[in-house]
């Protein structure tokens, strides 16, 4: 009977935890709970909104301590029994097995300390469970030092440029209220790179420049009200902007888009300016864009690369604008975004890289593009050729840009190949090929990253042929220029 009691609370106790842990999952974005002090510096959560994972670990924190509390008791009336067991031998052994017990379940507990603290020593600290962001931005505090050692402080989490547009508020969920209450701010970027500027009613700016995330920034605006709050993101990756001056709104990217965004403002046909931020320069890595002229990477293209590399201080930073987009200013409709390293990769092997042939399937060679030059026991089978390994050993005709990471055939008349490229072959996950149908890397272009059995299936496969090639019911080859770039 008393076994079966046992279970029965077990049972309740754990279905308590579960129903309380799943009742935190659901109140989690609007909790609000005061909790009683505890003895030792672990101040409680005290009127925070805070998302589960830090409550568990408060949770998880808190019952150590009071197991251990309970296991004490436990050994407690595991002697008084055994003290009043005489002459009662079920009643002894009954006290022996519940010191015993006890005894036990302090060991496991102080194991279980000590495993946490050798793992990691925040573990077993019972403090106050900060607000950690979901998304970009800043979080505003209305005491110092970011509530660090605070009992009791209001937040605010900010990811895009925001204007205070009202009187100051005393209510911490009404916007205006930070509008005097900031006295602290904490940048939270994963490149840890993010300037905010702070702009006054009169029209004065307090800029944060450049700060480290997610370093805490005191500050404060009691006396001096804020109009708006500006921000000026410094992640990698590629901005469009529908100003010319790269100023104003604009669309961050990190990854191609088939189609422009139509919402909540259209950018099909609007882009006029293009700024890549190379990533940091240990990723030693720049950014490509291509503008395509038309959705899902059709039409006329232009090829942009972000030439200033990064350093220590600062992320590079390449502009194109206006006139520099050529045909393509305020006519593109996609965009193709990948990754190439700063210097050319040399450890390719000789069967690495991108051909080209001139019949379906493989078939006639044409040009070989390799990581590195074949033996010098094999001669090169492929007419036209190039090495990664060996840039000044390419056929004539073909060169090298980009700190030899891109080779370039700007007419493939010059080495007999034009309108000839039927399929080709590519070492997938290393290398992106762009063919254009004109010379000087102009007209209609299609970008490959994969093998092409034949090209006849793409727009540069289906165009007219020439007289000279009889059959004009028929459709040809027109690729007439192209770049092979090694890609991250």
């Amino acid at each position: 009977m008393r076994t079966r009691k046992i279970k029965i609370l077990l049972c309740l106790i754990c279905f308590s935890l579960v129903f309380s842990f799943l009742w935190f999952s659901v109140k989690a974005k609007e909790l609000e709970v005061n909790y009683p002090d505890l003895v030792g510096n672990a101040p409680p959560p005290t009127s925070t909104k805070t998302l589960l994972p830090a409550y568990v670990k408060y949770i998880f924190s808190l019952a150590i301590k009071i197991s251990a509390i309970i296991a004490f008791l436990a050994l407690i009336y595991g002697g008084f029994l055994f003290m009043t067991s005489t002459g009662n031998p079920g009643q002894l052994a009954e006290a022996k097995d519940q010191i015993f017990n006890a005894f036990l379940g302090l060991i496991i507990l102080l194991s279980s300390y000590l495993l946490l603290n050798t793992l990691n020593p925040k573990l077993v600290i019972l403090k106050n469970p900060q607000i950690e962001p979901t998304q970009l931005g800043i979080i505003l505090y209305d005491v110092p030092n970011c509530g660090e050692g605070a009992t009791s402080y209001n937040s605010k989490h900010l990811y895009s440029d925001t204007s205070f547009d009202g009187e100051p508020s005393d209510n911490p969920d009404n916007l205006n209220y930070w509008k005097t209450h900031i006295q602290s701010v904490k940048y939270f970027l994963p490149t840890n790179q993010v300037e905010v500027h702070y702009v006054q009613e009169d029209g004065r700016s307090i800029s944060a420049a450049v700060i480290n995330a997610p370093d805490c920034q005191n500050i404060n605006f009691e006396n001096d009200p804020l109009e708006k709050i500006v921000f000026y993101y410094h992640l990698s990756g590629v901005y469009v902007y529908k100003d010319e001056n790269c100023t104003g709104d604009f669309l961050y990217l990190t990854s191609s888009l088939a189609v422009l965004p139509q919402e909540p403002s259209s950018w099909n046909d609007q882009i006029h300016c293009l700024q890549i931020v190379n990533p940091e320069p240990q990723e030693k890595a720049r950014f490509v864009a291509v503008l395509h002229e038309n959705e899902y990477f059709s039409g006329k293209c232009k090829e942009f690369v972000g030439t200033e590399e990064s350093t220590d201080e600062a992320l590079g930073e390449t502009i194109y604008s206006g006139t520099q987009l050529g045909d393509l200013n305020g006519q593109a409709s996609s965009i193709t975004i990948f990754k190439i390293p700063t210097q050319a990769r040399t450890s390719d092997g000789s069967d690495e890289g991108v051909f080209f042939f001139d019949d379906p399937n493989y078939q006639t060679n044409l040009i070989a593009i390799r990581g590195r030059k074949p033996d010098s026991n094999n001669q090169e089978e492929f007419p036209a050729h190039a090495y990664y390994d060996d840039p000044s050993n390419a056929s004539s005709g073909i060169s090298f840009n980009y700190n030899n990471v891109a080779v370039e055939i700007s007419n493939l008349q010059n080495i007999n190949a034009n309108d000839k490229i039927t399929s080709l072959k590519v070492t997938a996950g290393k290398y992106l090929t762009i063919l254009w149908e004109d010379s000087g890397f102009s007209g209609k272009c299609e970008i490959f990253k994969d093998n092409i059995s034949n090209l006849r299936s793409y727009d540069l496969g289906q165009c007219s042929c020439p007289l000279s090639k009889g059959w004009n019911f028929r459709t040809c080859d027109c690729a007439s220029s192209l770049k092979v770039f090694q890609i991250k």
